[in-house]
């Protein structure tokens, strides 16, 4: 009788412990839920907005040049060019004041 003494026990103790720690976690806790709902005129807007950049970095005569040619379609505009050119210069660590650097920007809408 002892050991289902102790068995009862210690499931009451498991069992209070759970509960009490969901209990302080839901009292404490900082939850934050946020909903997104999309709509399809939404993705569609995104999916007509198209930037491809393309780099190519060439050495003549010890001299390296960089052209970076940028292909955009849709509705986009300079402001939305200019900011990924942005991201782009800081990912490839490209100086955007290098005077071998040329940029050639084409748009289709």
């Amino acid at each position: 009788m002892n050991s289902d003494s102790n068995k009862k026990s210690l499931f009451y103790g498991v069992f209070i412990g759970i509960i009490s720690t969901l209990f302080f976690l839901f009292l404490f806790g900082n939850i934050e839920t946020e909903i997104n709902i999309n709509t399809g005129n939404d993705i569609q807007e995104q999916l007509e907005q198209d930037i491809n950049i393309n780099i190519e970095k060439t050495i003549k005569n010890g001299k390296e040049f960089i052209d970076v040619l940028v292909y955009a379609s849709g509705d986009l505009s300079g402001k939305d060019i200019d900011e990924e050119l942005e991201r782009i210069y800081e990912k490839y660590d490209i100086n955007k004041n290098n005077q071998n650097l040329n940029i050639k920007i084409n748009i289709n809408n």
